[in-house]
């Protein structure tokens, strides 16, 4: 059974003055369309502009779009955007920097190509709001930098970086009364909520990442409960007219899942089903009941969605159904059905899908040309540091296995080909290496790519082994699983 009675409702404590308390949040509410973006880069240093963001509120959907400048600088998009305001940002020669946007912003950009991110200046509708984020890149960083300053303080005791989260979101708040005199009313509040909810987020994720800082390793067994002490003040403070707020929907997809990590309610791998998931179980049930209707229709369906790549495919299927019929016009129901149909693409005993392989050193072939072996296929990026332990154990497989009839086989989804190249002789991985350009490729989607590294183990007969692979940190089960195949 869902374990209820250890929540408890929290009183109200906010870590910003009465000026935070004074907003009205309703008017930041969902509402998408047109965005243009056009304008001059003065002495560009590389041929295009870049711009990236994240146009989903359960699955990670990059929207990347890259504009050609023309042989004067000058170039011209649009694009649309599904929230009241849409953080994105823009890239020119590796030069990166912050933009927030709204339907039928039409915003004129004068920058200089090699001071880009400091020297960014716009014109037109939108450009009080657009202006804003150009100030606050020059005086405060990127908006993602948030998280970055605290970085010291995961080492500090709970108390301390409570503290430390408190200086630094009042920190935003004293540069937002500084500048806000050309504001709208609705963006400040976007910006006041935005990172009040990112520290409320911090909060939520002391308590790993003060173990990692601790010990020195990014996979922890466990947490110390004193760590615990960061998410003692946060409220319940859920409000369905902030779910535009990608920092809203992290809070409400982390804070009753980290008060039962607190209290030691976890799932059980090792029990029956109703233990192998009452932890799960018991956020849903919170999820359901505790929070408001559009909040709980978000965080309910962003569970099953995250969930449904580790979890049966009964289950997944089961819990879609409930929620089918509490919400039948949800519009989270078309992504929880793609959802669905990857992990049924994936699934055990399906065929893997095929594809080319071309290596650094020009060697051509296909995963069909395996069969009759078996393929431990790995989706990577050099990019991401933290998988990197994984490919680096997944490197003992390959020694051991190499000259049994395994063939590793690793797709890099690093856009930038140099990188990828560099990465494998960095990181030393051995075994046939290929490439695709990008989270968006044609391959990274077919094979329902959302996170990496991901591992797909294919049998002899190509098809796939096991609905969900063991990581290389887990000790001998993956070796296990492929000693398995081995001998069928």
């Amino acid at each position: 059974m869902p374990y209820i009675a250890i929540l408890k409702k929290e009183n109200l404590k906010r870590y910003l003055s009465l000026f935070l308390l004074a907003f009205n949040f309703a008017t930041i509410a969902h509402a998408g369309g047109l965005v243009r973006l056009h304008g001059k880069i003065r002495n560009p240093i590389a041929d295009s502009i870049y711009i990236s963001y994240n146009n989903s509120r359960i699955a990670y959907d990059p929207i990347q779009q890259g504009i050609m400048l023309n042989k004067d600088g000058t170039f011209s998009t649009s694009f649309t955007v599904a929230e009241k305001f849409t953080p994105l940002t823009l890239i020119h020669g590796g030069r990166k920097a912050d933009l927030v946007v709204a339907p039928d912003y039409d915003l004129e950009i004068i920058a200089e190509g090699k001071k880009f991110d400091s020297t960014l200046h716009y014109i037109g509708p939108g450009n009080e709001v657009a202006n804003f984020v150009a100030l606050h890149i020059i005086d405060r960083g990127l908006m993602e930098n948030y998280v970055v300053r605290l970085q010291p303080a995961f080492s500090d005791t709970a108390e301390v970086f409570k503290k430390k989260v408190a200086d630094i979101e009042q920190d935003e708040v004293l540069f937002l009364n500084k500048h806000m005199s050309d504001l709208p009313n609705d963006f400040i509040q976007y910006w006041v909520s935005y990172y009040h909810y990112f520290s409320y987020f911090a909060l939520t994720q002391y308590p790993l990442l003060h173990e990692m800082a601790k010990q020195k390793t990014y996979y922890i067994q466990q947490i110390s409960p004193a760590s615990y002490a960061s998410i003692i003040d946060i409220p319940e403070y859920f409000n369905d007219s902030l779910l535009g707020l990608s920092t809203y929907r992290l809070f409400a997809d982390q804070l009753f899942k980290m008060r039962l990590n607190a209290v030691g309610y976890n799932n059980l791998p090792e029990g029956t089903e109703a233990q192998r998931y009452r932890q799960d179980d018991s956020v849903l049930t919170l999820d359901y009941t505790r929070m408001p209707p559009a909040t709980s229709e978000y965080a309910v369906a962003s569970m099953i969605y995250t969930n449904a790549r580790q979890q049966p495919l009964a289950r997944t299927e089961r819990l879609f159904e409930m929620y089918k019929e509490r919400w039948p016009n949800s519009e989270y129901i078309t992504p929880l059905q793609r959802q669905i149909a990857i992990v049924r693409r994936l699934a055990k005993g399906q065929k893997a899908m095929d594809f080319p392989i071309s290596t650094p050193q020009g060697v051509k072939s296909k995963l069909s040309e395996m069969k009759g072996k078996v393929v431990l296929l790995t989706f990577w990026s050099g990019a991401y540091e933290q998988g990197i332990i994984d490919l680096r154990l997944e490197t003992k497989l390959f020694n051991k296995y190499k000259d049994s009839g395994v063939v590793f086989v690793y797709v890099s989804i690093d856009e930038n080909e140099l990188a990828w190249k560099s990465a494998i002789d960095k990181y030393k991985l051995s075994g046939v290496h290929t490439h695709v350009n990008g989270w968006k490729s044609l391959l990274a989607e077919l094979y329902g790519i959302q996170s990496v590294p991901t591992f797909f183990l294919i049998d002899k007969k190509g098809n796939f082994a096991l609905d969900h692979v063991p990581l290389p940190r887990q000790g001998d089960a993956l070796g296990n699983e492929i000693s398995k195949l081995l001998k069928e």
